[in-house]
């Protein structure tokens, strides 16, 4: 029996000595395959490391999965998706290895690198169906799908979208579902999904690949969706995530929203890239404007601009003629005629050509801001005026001068004075005689000149559109809601008996304010209007309802 024991510990101990070996001479041997990897490590040696891998793998050695993932990640750079599928498949076969999440991510990544969505997109649901499936037999399985795949998912469909909007698209394709739409549609599906919330976390990866897909399919306001969650949810928002929300909003002339986004950034201290800032300025003109003709106490789109124009300026960023004028153009219409006078002095200074219409613009906003008609007189007496004799512009702004004054008998000089000289009668020189009329209870004027504006603008609107020629902008033909809201208030004081043009004026207002209700385009909110309070959403005072909104 002793005789027995011994040999058998003697066979015990060369058998963990011969173990011992084994691994030593793996370890050295994995060792140099490693370092001989790590030596043709570019997209263009992909050949080298897969048949490196094959070789090691014939002799008996099994590569790390870190090395497997680094191959197929370089198959993918080289465009050689399917050398990257056979690494991912079948070569994980003869390893007798479960594929980790690495894997999954790696070959994914290929995918993105290549813009193989078809082939990215059926992994991914293969991915997805086998995790529900074990999360219905076990809850407390941690799927394959993460954020980290879905990063690389989101990549894929990015990469093919802009590959397919550089190509010519057949019309017998046009109706299928574009990459980025079937992409976000799946991102959606599994941020609603409760179980696969926890593990998919807004990274800013995962933020900047589905904002620039909703950029690409013109989908605005799924992007301004995405980002308000990850700022809810206090997630570390990219810059590029607002640049591609800027871009989405303006190319869909939603200039409220993109003033919004760089008041963010503005706040946050984030630096948006130098489009964003160029686009940017356009939308606070054009917010200027809407604010304007909506007579906002307190306009705010000036100091957006301004801040843009000096930080332009500071940074040493190529200034071109539109980024000295477009917050210029701001400044006036906000009637911040100091600042703007600024800018023309920053023009001169750096020899910018400054147009006539340009100066009657600035003018026109310190005219807005003058104190009596004599002060009026003085600067519409002015020599930069062509011929000495004021324009359109100069005019209108002298009208809303003595409007808010309550100067009438300027304005009626003047008004007089514009029609002597043949001046163009413009739309804005139209709807402050209508709220002129109005202020001074001239109620039959009111709906006349309602109507006289009316039949002018449908005609216009009408030509326009039968001709092609040029594009519709419908804000131009608008009439703001207060306005509306006085002729029909007007239609009301009327006494007795109404006329056949009083009727017809009264049904064309109604029917505007009917329009104005299901209009798509946009206005400004709530908030610009004096004292008021938003209220709170209903989000933040319920659990399940937080949880249940999307995208979260």
């Amino acid at each position: 029996m002793q005789k027995k024991q011994a040999v058998l510990e003697i066979l015990q101990h060369d058998s963990r000595l011969y173990n011992q070996i084994q691994e030593r001479q793996g370890s050295k041997r994995l060792g140099k395959l490693q370092a001989f990897l790590s030596q043709y490590k570019e997209a263009s040696q992909w050949a080298v490391s897969v048949a490196a891998l094959q070789d090691a793998l014939g002799s008996g050695v099994k590569p790390t999965n870190k090395m497997v993932c680094e191959a197929i990640a370089q198959c993918g750079m080289a465009g050689k998706l399917s050398t990257a599928k056979q690494l991912y498949t079948s070569f994980y076969r003869k390893l007798d290895r479960p594929r980790p999440l690495e894997a999954h991510v790696a070959f994914m990544g290929a995918c993105a690198s290549s813009g193989a969505f078809r082939e990215a997109h059926t992994q991914f649901h293969a991915l997805l169906k086998r995790d529900k499936a074990m999360i219905e037999k076990n809850a407390t399985h941690v799927p394959i799908v993460n954020d980290d795949l879905l990063t690389q998912y989101l990549r894929t469909a990015l990469s093919a979208t802009v590959k397919k909007l550089d190509q010519t698209t057949p019309k017998d394709q046009t109706q299928r579902p574009q990459p980025w739409q079937t992409a976000l549609e799946d991102f959606l599906e599994v941020r609603r999904d409760a179980h696969f919330r926890k593990h998919i976390a807004l990274t800013p990866l995962v933020l900047e690949c589905a904002t620039q897909l909703s950029e690409h399919g013109g989908q605005w306001a799924l992007c301004l969706q995405i980002l308000n969650t990850a700022v809810r949810q206090q997630e570390v928002v990219p810059p590029e995530a607002y640049d591609a929300a800027i871009r989405a909003c303006y190319h869909q002339r939603k200039h409220y929203e993109v003033v919004n986004l760089v008041n963010d950034l503005i706040a946050t201290r984030t630096a948006p890239d130098e489009r964003s800032v160029r686009l940017s300025l356009t939308s606070c003109e054009e917010v200027a404007a809407a604010e304007k003709t909506e007579c906002v106490e307190y306009p705010t789109s000036w100091r957006t601009a301004m801040t843009l124009f000096n930080a332009m300026k500071d940074n040493g960023l190529a200034m071109f003629q539109q980024n000295y004028e477009a917050p210029l153009r701001t400044c006036a219409l906000a009637a911040r005629w100091e600042e703007a006078f600024a800018i023309l002095d920053v023009m001169k200074r750096d020899n910018r050509p400054v147009s006539l219409p340009l100066y009657q613009c600035v003018l026109a906003a310190r005219l807005e801001c003058a104190a009596s008609s004599s002060e009026l007189e003085k600067f519409m007496a002015l020599p930069v005026l062509s011929g000495g004799e004021p324009s359109v512009v100069v005019y209108v702004a002298a009208l809303r001068n003595c409007l808010k004054r309550k100067d009438w008998a300027f304005f009626d000089r003047l008004n007089k004075e514009m029609k002597d000289r043949d001046v163009v009668e413009t739309y804005e020189k139209m709807l402050l005689l209508i709220e002129a009329a109005y202020e001074r209870q001239q109620f039959h004027s009111v709906l006349m000149r309602f109507l006289r504006f009316n039949s002018t603008t449908s005609f216009e609107k009408k030509r326009i559109l039968e001709w092609g020629t040029v594009r519709l902008h419908e804000e131009d033909f608008d009439i703001p809601e207060r306005l509306l809201d006085m002729v029909l208030d007007a239609y009301q004081q009327l006494p007795g008996k109404k006329s056949s043009e009083v009727e017809a004026a009264y049904h064309a207002a109604t029917l505007r304010k009917e329009q104005k209700k299901n209009s798509p385009f946009e206005r400004l909110p709530l908030s610009h209007k004096k004292d008021y309070r938003e209220p709170p959403p209903s989000w933040m005072f319920s659990q399940s309802v937080r949880d249940g909104k999307s995208p979260e």
